[in-house]
């Protein structure tokens, strides 16, 4: 028999007079995983029958009231996607139940948690292991892709996972803000977590498809260096450093030419020098064909950055270090079963620490202060609604 999945550290005591027991029979809540600004998620499990044994669930349970206009909009383009579409690595979607006071939202429960808290608990994610989650994320998104659809919110907390190993499966979840768009399409609505932002999108810019990609180089900048590749006091200083800095990997963070490769074509400043989602689905170290050579680095500048108009204000920039070749590694595959070893210490002078607290207060202070903008500019009606310090999953 195989193992039970190993779940995250997560969920909280629970008071039965919060216990939604008018969702109706099939479900027996078992404890609440998160808490949102307008949402409850809970563990459950389906009722036992003589045809079908008993399995584990997630149910978010939404209150109407608090539901705004444009929450509402957010929610009714998730469940449709969610009901119309189903890959191995978007989060399944059971069922759908609404009730006058309240919507449940039935869906897959993975056992693994977010991202963001593998990351925390990890400090770093070794390549192998990062380079097999992004191919995760990369097929999710090649489907979501094909159906001419934009999440416009992809981070470490949407991302989750079925164990929480580097055995786990990635799964992208949370489409409240994904929207049809073809490529060629621009959008406007100023949306997603700060941190994450495409620098066009911080720029109160048009945006296409490609905002989506700026955000895959982010996670897995983050997930190689355990922060997020630019950060600020608010949205203004995010956005000046995105421009002004360079972005380089912590000094004891080791990885191959490929990996660099792929961060350097992610995380163009500049949209239309952005890779496009053909080159970004094709690339080796993507879809985990082929070998990696080791690294070495000759420029005065081993920095993943792109050239721009501020290079005289970038400081040099030590050589990393060079990583042994990995071997070849289907999409799917696990990693080797041995645990890899302790991360390395982020205490390099040169390195920016930021642990959750940090990473959720800066998002919460850069999505502030956005909100604030947009209502100055008369653009508020398409601001998120929801802090991600307030969110649970």
């Amino acid at each position: 028999m195989a193992a039970a999945p190993r779940a995250a550290p997560t969920g909280t005591p629970t008071d039965e007079a919060e216990v939604p027991h008018d969702i109706g029979s099939g479900y027996v809540i078992e404890r609440k995983l998160g808490i949102g600004s307008y949402a409850t998620v809970w563990l459950a499990r389906t009722t036992a029958s003589e045809t079908a044994q008993s399995t584990v669930v997630a149910v978010k349970a939404i209150e109407r009231s608090r539901l705004t206009k444009k929450l509402q909009e957010n929610l009714e383009s998730e469940i449709a996607i969610l009901r119309d579409f189903s890959h191995p690595h978007l989060v399944g979607f059971v069922e759908l139940r609404k009730r006058p006071a309240k919507i449940f939202l039935v869906l897959e429960y993975l056992a693994g948690g977010d991202l963001q808290k593998f990351i925390k608990a990890r400090k770093r994610l070794k390549e192998p292991v990062a380079r097999r989650f992004l191919g995760h994320l990369a097929s999710g998104l090649k489907f979501l892709w094909s159906k001419n659809l934009i999440h416009r919110d992809l981070k470490p907390q949407n991302l989750l996972l079925t164990d929480f190993s580097d055995d786990g499966f990635l799964k992208i979840a949370d489409f409240g803000f994904a929207r049809h768009l073809e490529t060629a399409a621009l959008a406007e609505t100023l949306c997603g977590s700060p941190l994450y932002m495409a620098p066009e999108i911080l720029s109160f810019k048009r945006y296409d498809a490609k905002a989506d990609l700026w955000s895959v180089g982010a996670v897995l900048f983050e997930m190689l260096a355990g922060e997020p590749p630019f950060s600020g006091r608010d949205h203004r200083e995010l956005l000046k450093n995105i421009k002004r800095k360079a972005l380089r990997l912590p000094r004891d963070v080791a990885v191959s030419g490929e990996c660099l490769k792929v961060l350097q074509i992610l995380l163009k400043r500049d949209p239309i020098a952005r890779c496009a989602f053909e080159e970004f689905f094709a690339n080796a170290f993507v879809s985990g064909t082929g070998e990696l050579s080791p690294a070495v680095f000759e420029p005065p500048m081993a920095t993943v950055r792109e050239d721009h108009e501020h290079d005289d204000l970038l400081p040099a920039s030590p050589p990393l270090a060079a990583s042994p070749p990995l071997a070849a590694s289907p999409l799917a595959a696990s990693p080797p079963a041995a645990s890899p070893p302790a991360a390395p210490s982020l205490s390099d002078p040169t390195a920016r620490p930021l642990d959750d607290e940090g990473l959720r207060a800066a998002e919460t202070l850069a999505h502030g202060a956005m909100v604030l903008v947009k209502v100055a500019d008369d653009l508020s009606r398409d601001v998120d609604e929801e802090l991600d310090a307030t969110r649970g999953r």
